[in-house]
């Protein structure tokens, strides 16, 4: 294996642990007094002063971008492929969010806004690992439309700013309430999609006659309602107990009066035996009656 510096390399697995096969790049290692600087080295930046990259300036190879880590590297896309998370911001060519570090995503066709010196990111659909761009004025999650930076958007549920023609987002399923447009089956659980109603959430946002998630209102009906039979069973339950214990409350209520009548009845009597017995009253009806 060759070392960085070590002449002549071929490909990039001709030399070790990191290092990469430069092209024309010896004269960075060598003076050229016994070997061509045009000869191939093994390199580990592939920069023209064997230190880390700053800029895509600093790279030695015409059409190598400087990568987060300071190494200069082709755009064919395998270091972010084959290295799932460490593409940093600018780098590329990614395919997917998980190519890159952290929170970043990769972007689309942005090659130039990030290596705008380097001739073929112009018009070019190579992709670099970008910032999640909410497409709000403060860099921040919206909160209201008036946060999105194009007056055309509007803040969806989700906090991003998007165009109400993003069919793609409504398409997964997510759509909450107020975003659109949306078809049926669109929107996420408890919502469905309503009919020309965008403008009711979107108030001086251009929606034409868009449609946009509203509550679920029989699934809310459906709810309300079997907890409104459970109450009423409930309440039946409650009002027969009730009556069952009034109703033993009142008997009672009239045993302790007997008592108290018995009571009051002896006392008066001087001690005298008092008989308590039904007697038959004018019409017919049986009442109490003390004898002493």
């Amino acid at each position: 294996m060759c070392g960085e510096g070590d002449i002549e390399c071929d490909a990039h697995n001709e030399c070790a642990g990191n290092l990469t096969c430069g092209v024309d790049n010896c004269g960075v290692y060598h003076d050229g007094s016994r070997i061509s600087a045009q000869d191939d080295c093994c390199t580990l930046y592939n920069t023209g002063n064997a230190e880390r990259c700053v800029s895509d300036n600093d790279c030695f190879n015409d059409g190598y971008t400087c990568f987060t880590d300071g190494v200069c590297r082709a755009h064919d896309g395998s270091y972010c492929t084959n290295n799932p998370g460490k593409c940093g911001e600018g780098d590329g060519d990614c395919d997917a969010d998980d190519e890159c570090i952290g929170d970043l995503i990769c972007g689309e066709d942005n090659a130039a806004e990030y290596h705008p010196t380097v001739s073929w990111t112009a018009g070019s659909t190579w992709d670099a690992c970008t910032r999640l761009d909410y497409g709000t004025t403060t860099g921040a999650k919206c909160q209201q439309d008036s946060d999105c930076v194009s007056s055309s958007h509007w803040c969806f549920t989700n906090g991003h700013c998007l165009a109400y023609t993003t069919d793609s987002f409504c398409s997964s399923g997510e759509c909450g309430e107020g975003d659109g447009d949306c078809d049926a089956g669109e929107c996420a659980e408890g919502w469905v999609c309503g009919t020309d109603n965008c403008g009711s959430f979107h108030p001086g946002r251009d929606v034409d006659g868009s449609d946009c998630c509203v509550q679920d209102e029989s699934a809310s009906f459906s709810e309300s309602g079997g907890a409104a039979d459970g109450d009423d069973d409930s309440a039946v339950a409650d009002s027969t107990e009730g009556l069952y214990i009034g109703g033993l409350v009142v008997g009672v209520l009239i045993l302790v009066g007997l008592a108290v009548l018995i009571v009051v009845q002896v006392k008066n009597s001087g001690g005298r035996r008092v008989a308590i017995s039904p007697v038959k009253a004018e019409g017919g009806d049986s009442k109490l009656a003390t004898a002493i």
